[in-house]
């Protein structure tokens, strides 16, 4: 679970991720690219889409990657208490017994306005 209480806007040729990275290059995403927030994963160098929603700043403030049942749940929140799952996958793609945190904030393109991205609370609950 991550708080994301600031990301760039949705003409900002910017990425704010929350990432779960596995054996190799495996991982689990959630990605903010402009208007989008998306809900991806990779195995052997392979990004598979498995949604998108239109990026709402309030109702996705909390961020959150789960497993149940061999199920993986991509969910969001305003809050960090009410979840919303945006997204599913079965069997979980890549083995997650340990996994690697990576936050990502940054720019992929030069541009006057980049915007920011802000972090907090990540496995916490909210304050």
């Amino acid at each position: 679970m991550l708080e994301v209480p600031v990301a760039p806007g949705p003409t900002s040729k910017s990425e704010t991720s929350f990432h779960l990275h596995g054996p190799g290059d495996d991982a689990i995403k959630i990605d903010k690219n402009q208007s989008q927030l998306r809900f991806r994963f990779d195995v052997a160098d392979v990004t598979t889409d498995v949604a998108s929603v239109l990026y709402s700043p309030v109702q996705h403030r909390w961020w959150r990657i789960r497993e149940a049942s061999n199920t993986l749940f991509w969910e969001t929140s305003p809050d960090g208490t009410a979840w919303t799952t945006q997204a599913q996958y079965s069997p979980v793609p890549i083995p997650i017994e340990a996994l690697d945190v990576e936050i990502i904030g940054g720019s992929y393109e030069i541009q006057p306005d980049p915007g920011a991205a802000h972090f907090d609370n990540l496995n916490l609950p909210p304050p």
